[in-house]
């Protein structure tokens, strides 16, 4: 709860501030998530927003900002075992995990922004409050060197609910609501209203997906903070073609 407390008080800040503003602005972005992570492939991210332009210099603005964006992530991991034998056959084997995460968030954000001629260059921070989430879970065993079909099994869940595994129990949960994100935005002004041009950004600390086995049989107890199997980067690093209209 003291995550949903910090997130509101960063809002209301950022709000306090717009109170003084010179103008406002639209912000929209459309780009990729899970570049340069080798365990992430890229997925499509969007995000809409509110800004509001301080003025501390003349050519120097505060920049506090609120909104909402939507990321999608893929994360892939394996792992190879030595051969095993069945009777006399040899069965080489390995299992993959991928987990497809599409998740809402609010945001809520600080930047310092310095305008050259019609260039726009802006360093910011942003607090992202998970809102809305669906993780697809998918787990196979492939096998090679054997006559038999690999094994797939697929569950689409909300973070914390818990999906039956053959008789495990399992959940996949965030180990924190609330993300913190650092960014870079350089954008030209064509008109005197309408910039263009490209942000970078990428969630800071530990920000982690969890898979626990929280029961081994269909009677067994059921332990909510068993130890996670695997823990995977739910951060990302983003990269997006950014845009804003002033009013």
């Amino acid at each position: 709860m003291k995550y949903l407390y910090l997130y509101f008080i960063a809002l209301l800040l950022g709000l306090s501030l717009g109170l003084s503003a010179q103008r406002y602005r639209l912000r929209a972005e459309l780009g990729t998530a899970g570049i340069f992570t080798a365990s992430q492939l890229a997925g499509p991210t969007a995000a809409l927003g509110l800004e509001a332009l301080v003025p501390l210099a003349p050519r120097t603005f505060l920049v506090p900002a609120a909104g909402g964006q939507f990321t999608s992530l893929r994360h892939n991991s394996n792992n190879d075992f030595p051969i095993l034998f069945v009777g006399q056959l040899p069965v080489d084997f390995n299992t993959r995990e991928n987990l497809q995460v599409r998740r809402i968030e609010a945001t809520a954000g600080l930047g310092l922004e310095q305008h050259l001629d019609r260039w726009r260059v802006q360093v910011y921070g942003q607090a992202n409050y998970r809102l809305h989430d669906r993780i697809t879970y998918t787990h196979e065993d492939i096998f090679s060197g054997a006559n038999r079909p690999d094994n797939v099994f697929e569950a689409t869940v909300r973070p914390g609910e818990r999906f039956q595994e053959n008789m495990q129990t399992g959940t996949i949960r965030y180990n924190n609501r609330i993300n913190l994100a650092t960014g870079l935005s350089l954008r030209y002004d064509f008109t005197g209203q309408f910039e263009l041009g490209f942000s970078l950004w990428r969630t800071l600390g530990n920000y982690q997906l969890e898979r626990r086995i929280i029961s081994f049989c269909e009677n067994c107890p059921i332990n909510e903070e068993a130890e996670p199997e695997n823990r995977l980067p739910a951060g990302a690093t983003v990269l997006q073609i950014s845009s804003r209209y002033s009013f």
